[in-house]
């Protein structure tokens, strides 16, 4: 018995010790405000993705998107998109795209009732950020947001984004 316990637990660390991979692949369907559903892969088809999950109750969320729309625009030579994903309950959903019109934001806004994408690519909390590279790849991850953030993303994304415009060269 002990024997088959020691051979497990040997088991076990060699798996937890294999190196991860490079990258994790996100894939999902969600609808839009308007009805229409989104594909990840579809988006992914035009460039790198800029994911940034939300809801209309989160302040730090309001203030994040302003400087990711702004630092979308300063990428888009290398196609990087915005994305936009309500986590928003569906009892308050009727109210994201009231809250969206009244911004200005014309960037895709996607539904995510209860946050059960933001789940399953690993968030927990809005404001959750992901950058996904075009083969749906999720290079880089960040949770919360305060003043200032946004110079280390930008800092991340030309880091993550640079070989992929060295190519292209």
């Amino acid at each position: 018995m002990l024997r088959r316990i020691a051979l497990l637990l040997s088991l076990f660390l060699l798996i937890t010790a294999l190196p991860a991979r490079a990258a994790e692949t996100a894939a999902f369907r969600l609808k839009d405000i308007n009805g229409a559903s989104v594909d990840l892969a579809d988006l992914c088809a035009k460039g790198p993705v800029l994911l940034s999950f939300w809801a209309t109750y989160c302040e730090p969320c309001k203030k994040e998107i302003p400087h990711l729309i702004d630092l979308t625009k300063g990428f888009a030579d290398q196609h990087l998109q915005l994305a936009l994903i309500a986590v928003d309950s569906p009892r308050s959903q009727k109210q994201i795209k009231p809250f969206v019109n009244s911004k200005g934001w014309t960037v895709p806004v996607l539904l995510d009732a209860n946050g059960q994408t933001m789940k399953k690519l690993k968030g927990s909390n809005p404001p959750y950020t992901l950058l996904i590279s075009p083969k749906g790849e999720v290079l880089y991850s960040h949770s919360g947001y305060k003043p200032g953030d946004e110079g280390a993303l930008k800092q991340e994304i030309t880091r993550l984004l640079a070989p992929a415009a060295g190519k292209e060269q």
